[in-house]
């Protein structure tokens, strides 16, 4: 009878966060395969995919799919039934591991022998189990040893620079045998130092990664090897066990080869974590990992993926100088056709695909792998979740200048010139004198940098005691100095720093206290100034103190310096910022530094979720629901959810953090919620005026070039009031420029952009007809282009043009303009900040990055000037936004002791986002927007799922004709392989329907079962067109 597979899931918890040298993680996924052979007898295997091959649960599951109808008839046919395997899937050994596993289990279960004895072992000569301790604290490196007291032997991870450390609190502990195993974590520098200290511990057993064989010998000479290590305690090298166990299986009539996993379905249930786990490796990990080893003597290629539009990865061959350094997560320098790019290793192997023409690697910058295990993992799960190629995926998770062919090393590191004194006999005050006789300039050079220490930057020197450069050459010549080169990182923002922050309110203690008390992702939900921000230091504070490192990011880089300042009050130099708006050199050492570990927090926007933090403890991410943690272009991840997977990966914590939480994180079940419902100080939120533009009274003449300002008595008198009493005043339009568009009177006519389908913004400083979107500009017509007119009419209000308002309405105030266009300069953003921060101005007004995270006590009114800027949007979330946008701004007034008052004006006054962010609700808001998105009305998020197909060309008849086919796959895709679980809608042009030259229309597919979603993203990737963008999660649909 034919034999059948069958395959489980499993996902494994670890009792402890577990870390080794390449990262950490709380889990691991495992698959079960179980073959039956219709008698009643079935064996078992286990697949334990390797991110260092890159595999993961969902290649393991796609190739038991491969494999399924190539299995034998007959068990015993093992070594026939291996060798289709390699025809159809010449790789992912560990979903073939686990079929020859159970083919082998149910062999022993034919014959009634165990496979050990068939294999020809003694279970009574090898321990039961060992117990694993990874990287941690000494503290809690003792309560693992203690917890592993009934285990007789222990395995100890190392590969750091505390691994004389660590090892001394494990003999001070427990005088049990211990293994140790760097992962990779030593050069063979490191290896040869370690092993003097491995043999006083009383080493057992050593593992060093990839470096095992570096100074052995080859794979197959055992022998060899072991002499090689005589004297040094017993290295027990996998491929040696492997060998003996080949010529075991055969001596003891087996038929199969030796990549073969040990059936015992209960053993890998414990995971390689801090639980007990069998002692001997499955044969499937030994395969796999004798092809790691082995990698610095033979031949081997690689794969290699590029940042470009592409699904499959690159096969390139090694040369033997560059083998220590191709590994998976190193970057390579390798050649596509007549160019050459820098690519991302994620995978090894022995042999090349058949009918390829293989070219070699050109260079490996990388003397360590720029990706960690986790980060490579985290590439994967990208790609796989947003259905965007790994290349692109990579691509966003590396900073831009690592990516340099022409400097794939990246910006050199600055070195500084130091000024050291060298002593040489200048002891003596005779000396001194008669040295300096003639030269009292020298001396006093020399007096100078003696009182600065002995030795101190030439910069300084010159610039700030203004010394002569050729009196400092002139001690250097007389042997009295010498110049040192000394690396300096360049970090802009190496001078901001704020006081200590303030001691924590009873209701701040409460959730600092329950976050470190459970190891769920968090929600902080405060009123805007209730001190979240002060929480997230506390919480760092914890994970900083126990050796683990944080990410902390904010949602625009507005906000950086002053988080920054507030960071850096608390951990001083241990902070390193990463932010698109830093030159390349500022960048690379920031993420230098990150990766040796020289710093342990990571602050920014976005892309800072993929900083290299070392040990990374926890992972803020404040003002959650901000949609600029959305990237734009491919892979379109959202920084939230990537922070939650990397979380996961590494066994970090994940707190986010808002006044306004998305519904989406408000209904996720996931998530202990914290409240903080108070302000800081018992300080009452203001009270919010709705000003109804249709009929309120406005102040005349509110008029300009742009037409009538929506400027109402109301909002007139607070701001006049707040200015005669020295306060300051926060005015809110959400819209740059000075008019949305200038427009014919006689014929109507709108000049409009040549590349995109949207109407030209009118701009005065300086004076153009500008695109939002491309970058287009042209001067103001005088008169119309259609029909000839001199009378041009602007329309719609800006932020120029407001400003213009307010400086004539009070001609007294200092007005600071915050928008895209004044703070194009990387410090723009700081120094306005600053100027409203020491009181030198009276009114800020700006978008909406004025509206979020500042934090001015003397702000006493906050004015949205029009509301129903994107209320109006034909875009589901257009209400949310505006509900957020609204009741954020309004948080900035009255943080101080004379409190605070908001005016918002709109021509939707009853509308339920007005009216909520009006009464500071967020349940009342909750309340009223859900119904929207739910049956009887058409379902979105966060009670359904999206995935949108964007589909752009520059031929209009093309995109239409193409997002026509895609449809009708999805459709079809619904019907054959989803079973009508998959909702398509259009295809439709899209709102913006040309942008850049690009016609664009797109396809929106529902679905209320996230594996839906995933798997038509997957099957996508199969007819996946480069016109066609997949956006899984989208915040907009315009």
């Amino acid at each position: 009878m034919a034999l059948k597979l069958h395959v489980e899931q499993a996902s494994i918890t670890t009792r402890h966060p577990f870390a080794i040298a390449r990262g950490s993680t709380n889990g691991y996924k495992r698959a079960w395969v179980r073959i039956t052979d219709g008698d009643g007898q079935e064996g078992w295997g286990e697949a334990d995919p390797s991110s260092f091959y890159g595999e993961t649960l969902d290649t393991v599951l796609a190739t038991f799919e491969k494999l399924a109808g190539h299995l034998p008839r007959d068990p015993f046919d093992l070594e026939a039934a291996e060798a289709r395997w390699e025809q159809v899937v010449p790789r992912n050994g560990a979903a073939r591991a686990a079929l020859s596993a159970a083919l082998h289990d149910l062999v022993g279960k034919r014959l009634a022998q165990p496979l050990w004895r068939l294999w020809g072992l003694d279970p009574e000569k090898a321990p039961v189990s060992s117990f694993t301790i990874g990287l941690d604290t000494d503290q809690k490196i003792r309560a693992k040893v203690q917890e592993a007291k009934d285990y007789p032997i222990l395995k100890i991870k190392l590969g750091t620079d505390r691994d004389e450390a660590i090892l001394k609190t494990i003999r001070d502990a427990t005088d049990k045998p211990i293994r140790v195993d760097a992962n990779a974590g030593w050069d063979v520098a490191r290896a040869k130092q370690m092993i003097p200290v491995l043999r006083q511990s009383g080493w057992h057993q050593h593992q060093a990664g990839q470096m095992r064989l570096a100074a052995g010998g080859a794979a197959d000479d055992c022998d060899g090897a072991c002499a090689r290590h005589a004297g040094h305690g017993r290295l027990h090298d996998r491929d040696v066990a492997r060998h003996h166990r080949r010529r075991a299986l055969h001596a003891a009539g087996g038929r199969g080869r030796s990549r073969r996993r040990r059936p015992d379905r209960r053993r890998s249930l414990h995971g390689r974590d801090d639980r007990p786990r069998t002692d001997s490796p499955s044969d499937g990990a030994r395969s796999r990992r004798a092809t790691q080893m082995s990698v610095l003597q033979a031949q081997r290629f690689v794969e290699v993926v590029l940042p470009v539009p592409v699904h499959r990865p690159y096969i390139y061959e090694v040369p033997d100088a560059l083998a220590a350094r191709a590994v998976p997560g190193a970057r390579v320098v390798v050649p596509l056709r007549a160019r050459r790019v820098v690519g991302v290793v994620t995978a090894v192997d022995q042999r090349p695909a058949v009918g390829i023409e293989v070219k070699a690697i050109a260079a490996a910058p990388d003397a360590e792998p720029a990706l960690s295990p986790a980060l490579l993992d985290l590439g994967r799960w990208i790609s796989d979740y947003y259905g965007a190629p790994l290349g692109l995926a990579l691509r966003a998770i590396l900073p831009g200048p690592l990516w340099s062919v022409a400097k794939p090393a990246g910006p050199a590191p600055l070195a500084e010139r130091l000024l050291v004194l060298t002593g040489n006999g200048m002891d003596s005050l005779l000396e001194r004198d008669r040295r300096f006789k003639r030269a009292p300039k020298r001396r006093a050079a020399y007096e100078a940098v003696e009182a600065l220490g002995g030795s101190a930057p030439m910069s300084h020197l010159l610039r700030q005691l203004k010394l002569s450069g050729a009196v400092l050459d002139g001690l250097v010549e007389q042997g009295l100095a010498r110049i040192e080169r000394v690396p300096e990182t360049r970090d802009p923002f190496a001078g901001l720093s704020s006081p200590p922050p303030p001691t924590l309110t009873a209701d701040q203690r409460r959730v600092v206290q329950g976050i470190l008390d459970t190891d769920e992702p968090a929600l902080i939900h405060g009123v805007t100034g209730s001190g979240k921000t002060l929480v997230y230091l506390d919480v760092l504070r914890s994970v900083v103190a126990s050796g683990r490192g944080a990410i902390l990011l904010v949602p625009e880089i507005a906000l950086t310096p002053q988080t920054v300042a507030r960071v850096r009050g608390v951990f001083g130099d241990q902070v390193a910022v990463l932010h698109s708006g830093l030159s390349a050199g500022e960048r690379i050492d920031a993420w230098r530094a990150l990766r040796r570990g020289e710093r342990l927090v990571a602050v920014g926007p976005r892309s800072a979720v993929f900083a290299p933090v070392q040990r990374l403890g926890a992972i803020v991410v404040d003002e959650e629901h901000e949609p600029s943690y959305k990237q734009g272009s491919a892979p379109r991840y959202h920084a939230r959810d990537v922070a939650a997977m990397r979380a996961q990966l590494e066994g970090a914590r994940l707190i986010l953090g808002s006044a306004t939480p998305s519904l989406e994180t408000l209904q996720n079940e996931r998530l202990v919620t914290f409240g903080l419902p108070d302000r800081v100080g018992a300080r009452p939120l203001p009270p919010v005026e709705v000003v109804d533009l249709r009929s309120a009274p406005r102040v005349a003449p509110a008029e300009t070039a742009g037409g009538v300002v929506p400027w109402s008595e109301a909002l007139d008198a607070a701001v006049s009031g707040a200015l005669e009493r020295r306060e300051q005043v926060i005015l809110l339009l959400n819209r740059r420029g000075f008019s949305t568009f200038v427009q014919c009177p006689n014929c109507g006519n709108v000049p409009g952009c040549p590349n995109c389908a949207i109407a030209l913004t009118v701009h005065q400083t300086p004076p153009a007809l500008r695109c939002h979107y491309c970058g287009h500009e042209e001067p103001i017509p005088e008169t119309c282009g259609l029909c000839g007119s001199a009378t041009q009419r602007l329309r719609g209000l800006g932020t120029q043009q407001l400003e213009h308002f307010v400086g004539a309405r009070f001609p007294r105030a200092r007005i600071a303009r915050m928008d895209l266009d004044t703070t194009t300069s990387k410090w723009a953003h700081h120094h306005i900040l600053e100027r409203v921060a020491s009181g030198e101005v009276d009114i800020l007004l700006g978008t909406q990055m004025i509206a979020k995270g500042l934090d001015f006590p003397n702000v006493t009114v906050v004015g949205v000037v029009d509301a129903d800027t994107g209320l109006h949007f034909p875009d589901f979330r257009a209400g949310e936004r505006t509900f957020q946008l609204v009741a954020q701004v309004a948080g900035r007034a009255g943080r101080g002791p004379r409190g605070g008052r908001v005016f918002v004006q709109t021509r939707a006054p009853d509308h339920h986002a007005i009216r909520a962010a009006a009464a500071h609700s967020v349940a009342q808001f909750v309340a009223a927007e859900l119904p929207l998105r739910a049956p009887p009305n058409p379902p979105y998020p966060p009670g359904t799922g999206l995935v949108r197909f964007i589909v752009a060309t520059e031929d209009h008849a093309r995109t239409a004709d193409l997002a026509e086919k895609v449809a009708t796959w999805l459709r079809r895709a619904s019907r054959e392989r989803l079973d009508g679980m998959l909702t398509v809608l259009g295809p439709a042009p899209c709102p913006l329907m040309r942008i850049k030259g690009q016609w664009r229309w797109h396809v929106l597919t529902k679905s209320s079962e996230p594996r839906v979603l995933g798997r038509v993203v997957r099957a996508w990737r199969a007819k996946a067109h480069r016109a066609v963008t997949v956006d899984r999660d989208p915040v907009s649909l315009l």
